[in-house]
């Protein structure tokens, strides 16, 4: 599971974004300004997640929104 430290990284860096644990998973989710959600592989650690972001800086765009698979809410089940 991904640490504090990477949603107050995100945080810092995307304010307009929300990014917190998923109540449902207990992973980080992040979802962008549209309403869109996006969450992590399996295999996600606090390293990925800190690389991505300094990627993300250096690209001058939010690449978890390419990388992540997105997340959308089953309308039957109950969460």
């Amino acid at each position: 599971m991904l640490s504090e430290k990477c949603i107050n990284a995100y945080r810092a860096q995307y304010p307009e974004d929300d990014c917190g644990y998923d109540e449902s998973t207990g992973d980080i989710m992040i979802e962008s300004t549209d309403g869109k959600l996006f969450c992590p592989s399996a295999d996600e650690t606090d390293e990925s997640f800190l690389e991505r972001l300094s990627r993300s800086s250096a690209a001058g765009r939010n690449l978890f929104y390419k990388e992540w698979r997105s997340f959308e809410y089953q309308p039957e089940c109950e969460y």
